[in-house]
């Protein structure tokens, strides 16, 4: 076991503080300290390729939007709402083919 010499500090919220103790007690280690290097040392890390993901959501979004705007101030009274189940069928594919990439700590 190598000596321990660094210290690490973090800011944390009473609420917060008071659930990291909790979980600490609750899961049998001798200390705080020992927790957070199970936790954040031992623990794996996974991360989610969303591609292109957000863009689509945020212009189909814009584009919803825009056609709300236009109905309400009376400038069309009917939306062909086609082209926007087409792009949201291509968007729920894209939500279920979502990459989950895990990465170990060394």
């Amino acid at each position: 076991m190598s000596l321990k010499t660094k210290k690490l500090y973090a800011r944390v919220t009473e609420d917060e503080m008071k659930k990291i103790i909790k979980k600490a007690k609750n899961g049998d280690y001798k200390n705080l300290s020992e927790y957070l290097r199970d936790k954040v040392v031992n623990k794996k890390i996974i991360e989610y390729d969303f591609g292109d993901l957000n863009e689509r959501l945020s212009i189909l979004g814009d584009r919803l939007n825009h056609t709300v705007i236009l109905c309400h101030r009376g400038v069309i009274d009917t939306v062909d709402m086609t082209s926007f189940l087409a792009e949201m069928k291509q968007i729920h594919k894209l939500v279920s083919d979502v990459k989950v990439v895990e990465i170990e700590n060394d």
